[in-house]
């Protein structure tokens, strides 16, 4: 007889054999990175598919506008043109609590028995998770726009530069919204809680400071956190404007901001990945 672990930890074999006074050898992580994929295909793809599926469709009804100006259009240019490379970014933020979705930390009791440990299985997860977007994301989009381009050879991948671009912008959002799916039973929820709270008190603090003088830099370094010249909002809208994309210089150091929030959202994750967040099913989170 062997030990097999069923839960959403992968679905794993340990493979070892109960003899008597023996004890069951940790699964390889291969063995890890074949489970958590069936686990996530099995569990998620009626949503990537969704969701990826309208993102196709936007980019043909971007590529419609575009057209009527250009003879020959790149699906990269349709991707970081505003505003369909917000709604990419929102996507991938959304994806990440999808791969999360029924395990908060009140449904992830069974870390404690995992075969592995639990920052194997959860950077794992988080990888693959990643994986599955860009790919699934990238046959959805040539699902849509290949029959175009061999009808009418107007719309091209475009340079490989850019595509890498786009993967980059995708990975910021994913990796943004892993953090509140590692967190919380309710990332969404507590997303647009930030999100407002963020916005509301930094309006405040910015009316307090014409009054009061001395909180003037308080409001002033909050905002600097999405408009600044390294703040979120210029690591969104980097790829684009290193691409020649943008409308607008939003940084004078766009590669900069972007791998900086990359480098701080990665490290986040696995630091969240290293602490127990599990708790009693039912409590606040």
């Amino acid at each position: 007889m062997s030990t097999r672990v069923t839960r959403d930890a992968g679905d794993v074999d340990t493979g070892a054999a109960a003899r008597p006074g023996s004890v069951p050898q940790p699964p390889a992580w291969g063995t890890v990175l074949a489970g958590q994929a069936r686990l996530l295909a099995r569990k998620k793809w009626k949503s990537l598919l969704v969701l990826l599926a309208s993102a196709g469709l936007l980019v043909l009804l971007r590529f419609s506008d575009a057209r009527s100006g250009e003879a020959v259009v790149s699906v990269v240019e349709l991707l970081l043109a505003s505003p369909l490379h917000v709604f990419a970014f929102l996507a991938a933020y959304g994806w990440a609590a999808g791969v999360w979705s029924d395990e908060g930390p009140g449904e992830r009791a069974y870390h404690w028995s995992l075969p592995v440990t639990r920052p194997a299985h959860d950077l794992t997860r988080v990888g693959l998770g990643a994986v599955f977007f860009l790919v699934t994301g990238a046959a959805a989009v040539a699902l849509w726009t290949l029959p175009v381009a061999a009808l009418t050879g107007a719309i091209t991948p475009g340079p490989v530069r850019a595509l890498a671009l786009v993967a980059l912008l995708l990975l910021l959002g994913y990796l943004l919204g892993t953090v509140p799916a590692l967190l919380s039973d309710h990332p969404a929820r507590w997303s647009i809680g930030v999100f407002l709270g963020y916005a509301v008190g930094t309006g405040l603090l910015m009316e307090a400071a014409e009054r009061w003088r001395w909180i003037g830099s308080v409001p002033r370094a909050l905002a600097s956190v999405w408009s600044g010249e390294l703040g979120l909002r210029s690591a969104m809208f980097a790829p684009q404007q290193i691409a020649g994309y943008a409308e607008e210089t939003v940084t004078s150091s766009p590669a900069l901001a972007l791998f900086l929030w990359l480098g701080l959202a990665a490290s986040a994750v696995v630091a969240l990945s290293f602490v127990h967040l599990e708790r009693a099913k039912g409590a606040a989170g």
